[in-house]
């Protein structure tokens, strides 16, 4: 079955390195995510990767693999642990977002542990597709840091329906994602700005 290209490619990989796993989960990981293309997927990852990074033979990837069902200028919205942000494999994970994505968004919390049973810092990426250098160069990339737990930063209520609950995630999405300026504090949250360029810059230091 082909699958019509996607707006948003959503995911929550494991925490699971990939030396604990069988060869019965490894093969059927490889099996379920081998594609015949294999568009912006780089040939070769150093390093010791976790399991939403690298899969089998170092080329089927959580990352990589998702961005193939993406249209033109689709999403990629990844919760992970935070770890790929300063080691060696992530330092190729982020030169590949640079270099075909505009990072829209960077969110973490110092409020609460989105996932109880995970011992790492966990991480919310927001990136879209993007082929022209030129506007990702210039795209603003927003890290945020969230000061207070989501049910409060979404003003949700009691016994609200659903529709009414959505809405109000929706509005504090659209709120992260229009944040203005090079920086702010707030009792809710702070936030950052760096264009990708000159975040890129800083990569290659």
């Amino acid at each position: 079955m082909t699958l019509a290209p996607a707006a948003t490619v959503v995911c929550n990989p494991p925490y699971v390195a990939l030396r604990r796993l069988g060869d019965d989960r490894k093969n059927e990981a490889a099996n379920a995510l081998r594609q015949d293309s294999k568009a912006l997927v780089p040939n070769v990852l150093k390093g010791k990767p976790n399991y939403h990074l690298y899969f089998w033979f170092y080329h089927l990837y959580f990352w990589f693999h998702g961005a193939q069902f993406l249209d033109d200028e689709g999403r990629l919205v990844f919760i992970t642990s935070g770890e790929w942000l300063d080691s060696d494999f992530g330092a190729q994970l982020q030169r590949w977002l640079l270099e075909n994505t505009v990072i829209e968004l960077v969110i973490e919390s110092v409020a609460e542990t989105w996932f109880t049973e995970a011992r790492v810092g966990t991480v919310v990426l927001c990136a879209r597709r993007c082929s022209s250098q030129a506007v990702r160069d210039a795209n603003p990339v927003k890290f945020t840091t969230l000061r207070l737990p989501l049910a409060n930063l979404y003003g949700c209520v009691a016994d609200e329906d659903d529709a009414d609950h959505i809405a109000h995630v929706d509005a504090l999405r659209d709120e992260l994602l229009t944040l203005a300026g090079a920086f702010s504090e707030t009792n809710r949250f702070d936030h950052s700005t760096i264009t990708q360029a000159d975040l890129f810059a800083l990569g290659q230091r």
